[in-house]
């Protein structure tokens, strides 16, 4: 059996450095998950939106009750989740890097291809959704436009304009870059719920054996 709690980004009174830190570590990851996009992974079995597997070497296994690791993944502060009390012990899992921290061990999420992706940006401390529009009332790209972008070139920029402004979203280093600085960007998303699962309430610590 194992139960998860999930991690957070930094809070407000962390230094910027240890911000800009978190943000190469998502950046040197983007490159190995978009190699794994154009991978054969297969698709979630049974019908299902997603499925979360972990590999200790021999076969994937599929982990239960995987919706709360799904639910923290889709939040853009969740820097990852910690599973516990499984058949490796104490396991974490890095949502940025999409690998498990100081385990000889592998985590993947399979996708059926349906799903929404959200991208975020981090202004002020805030993940914000880009679509939205800045405080002169200029909008900002849609989600759409930068997943379709990215779709078709993981490993190249997104280029857009803000009033007069120029930037672009480095998906290699993931980030969005302008003229004046450099913001984090991450990409989670839309939860969509597994149709056979239980329709309880879920606390944060919960049992996720794997099977």
């Amino acid at each position: 059996m194992a139960t998860a709690r999930d991690s957070d980004d930094s809070t407000a009174s962390e230094s910027e450095s240890s911000e800009e830190s978190d943000e190469l570590s998502d950046g040197q990851a983007v490159g190995a998950a978009a190699s794994q996009q154009n991978a054969q992974v297969p698709m979630p079995a049974n019908g299902r939106p997603f499925r979360w597997q972990l590999c200790s070497g021999k076969s994937w296994k599929n982990i239960e009750n995987d919706h709360i690791i799904e639910i923290n993944y889709c939040l853009p502060h969740a820097k990852g989740i910690t599973i516990y009390n499984t058949p490796y012990g104490e396991v974490r899992i890095d949502f940025s890097r999409m690998r498990i921290l100081k385990k000889n061990l592998k985590v993947r999420r399979l996708d059926d291809g349906r799903s929404k992706w959200i991208w975020y940006c981090m202004l002020s401390r805030k993940w914000k959704s880009y679509g939205h529009k800045d405080a002169k009332g200029n909008s900002t790209p849609k989600s759409e436009a930068i997943e379709s972008s990215f779709q078709r070139n993981p490993r190249s920029s997104f280029p857009f304009n803000i009033g007069s402004e120029t930037f672009e979203i480095n998906f290699r280093e993931m980030k969005q870059e302008g003229q004046k600085k450099k913001r984090q960007v991450r990409r989670r998303p839309v939860y969509r719920p597994v149709q056979q699962q239980a329709r309880g309430s879920q606390g944060a610590r919960q049992n996720l054996p794997l099977v």
